[in-house]
This record gives structure tokens, C-alpha cells and sequence, in this order.
């Protein structure tokens, strides 16, 4: 998970491990189970490792692939039989808690979700839960139709009880840009690390009304529009301001 604030020159990094299993399964194997369970979830809120100190492509801290990245969430699902739901459940409360702890006190705070159709939204969707239930004021946005998100992220909108503002037309950014001038903090949960051209369309759109609000930015996994393997901009890429 990337943090931006519009005062620095260099994002901060912040890194997570989030430990998961149930408490049988912990009791069962403790020792296997949370190392790979937190390596995992590690991986995958530290592929942000990717610092934007410029809007030029900079050097990725080795951690794993985007390739291997999918591999080890495979295997935790398939070989330890943890539901990628679950996954996604933890990275997401993992984010939250540190958004948080760093912008506290966050009850009654402003923030600005922005959600792609894939797992990265499905992680978004997470946080907005997440966050409205220790007080901040969730705006949750979803750059898509609710119809094209499938899978774990699927799951995650249906378990969100609040209000999710499609973005299907280029007519529906327009208060948009509003909002997120008013935002104490904004969620990047556009794009993941499956991303291997530039975002275009409204996905494109997103990201630079992202870039032209100037507010503090948790990107998680790593800014949406920066290459996961070689930290790349790929185009339009968040970035700080």
C-alpha cells in the first residue's frame, strides 16, 4: 500500500502484514499457516514498493512478480484451501487499519474510494466497509457497471451495505471531480497488478482527476497505471502531487 500526501516529494511506503486463519486452522498448523498466510498478504500490500519520487519510471523494490504474485494466491486457495474471499477480506482490513492510524482521528472524515472491477476494487470495496464502520464518511465509487464485477470482488460490493455510484459515462465524472477536491483522503482501488497497457477510457479519466484534486492518495498494491514488474508508467498513472 502506497500513501501520498500532496506535501511530500516522495510517497511513503507503508508496509503490512496481516495474519490470517481461523483458530483452528492456527491451532492445527500455527507456524506454516502465518508465515504463509502473511506472506502472501505481505506480498500483496507491499507491491507498492514502486516510489513515484517523479513522473518518470523509478526502480521496484524485488518482491515478487505479478506472475508469482497470482501463483502463491493460487496455492494459498487451492493447497491450504484459504478462500480468496478471505484474502481479500484481510488485505482490505489491513489497508484500512492503516488509513486509520495515519489520517486519526478518522471518524467523521471524508473519503473518497475509487473502485476498478477487478480484485484490487474488490479490496476497495473492503475498505470502504471497513472505514465506515469506525466513522468516516465513505464516498464509494465504482469505475464500472456493477454488472461487470465478477469473482471475490463481486463478493466484497455485496457485502458493502452502503451507496456505490456507478461511473459508466463520461457524464458521471463531472461531480466527481467535486468530491474528490473535498476529500480528506482518496483510495486508489482502480487498478492492481494485473494491469500490462495503459488505462484508457474512464479508467483513464479517473486517474487524472485523482492527480488534479491534489489530496493525499493511499494507492493500494501500487498506484493504478504503474507497471507492477518494472515500475513503469504504463500512462495515465496516480502519482503524487
Amino acid at each position: 500500500m502506497t500513501l501520498y500526501h500532496p506535501d511530500s516529494v516522495v510517497p511513503r511506503l507503508t508496509r503490512l502484514v496481516v495474519q490470517g486463519g481461523s483458530a483452528s486452522t492456527r491451532e492445527a498448523e500455527p507456524e506454516r499457516t502465518r508465515a504463509i498466510d502473511a506472506a502472501i498478504l505481505a506480498a500483496r500490500l507491499t507491491r507498492s514498493a514502486a516510489l513515484l519520487a517523479s513522473r518518470r519510471a523509478v526502480a521496484v523494490l524485488p518482491v515478487f512478480t505479478a506472475a508469482e504474485m497470482r501463483a502463491l494466491d493460487a496455492r494459498a486457495i487451492a493447497t491450504l484451501g484459504i478462500p480468496g474471499i478471505r484474502l481479500m477480506e484481510q488485505a482490505g482490513a489491513g489497508a484500512a487499519d492503516a488509513i486509520a492510524r495515519t489520517f486519526a482521528p478518522i471518524r467523521g472524515k471524508r473519503v473518497s474510494i475509487l473502485c476498478g472491477k477487478g480484485n484490487n476494487g474488490g479490496d476497495g470495496f473492503v475498505v470502504a466497509r471497513r472505514l465506515r464502520t469506525k466513522g468516516a464518511r465513505v464516498q464509494t465509487v465504482l469505475v464500472a457497471r456493477r454488472d461487470d464485477v465478477g469473482g471475490d470482488a463481486r463478493a466484497a460490493l455485496s457485502r458493502f451495505r452502503g451507496r456505490v455510484e456507478e461511473i459508466g459515462v463520461e457524464a458521471d465524472l463531472d461531480r466527481l471531480a467535486r468530491d474528490l477536491g473535498r476529500a480528506h483522503v482518496v483510495v486508489d482501488a482502480l487498478l492492481g497488478t494485473g494491469l500490462t497497457g495503459p488505462a484508457r477510457g474512464l479508467m483513464a479519466r479517473a486517474i487524472e482527476l485523482i492527480n488534479a484534486a491534489a489530496r493525499p492518495v493511499v494507492s493500494l498494491d501500487l498506484p493504478s497505471g504503474l507497471g507492477s514488474d518494472t515500475g513503469a508508467l504504463l500512462g495515465p498513472t496516480v502519482g503524487p502531487a
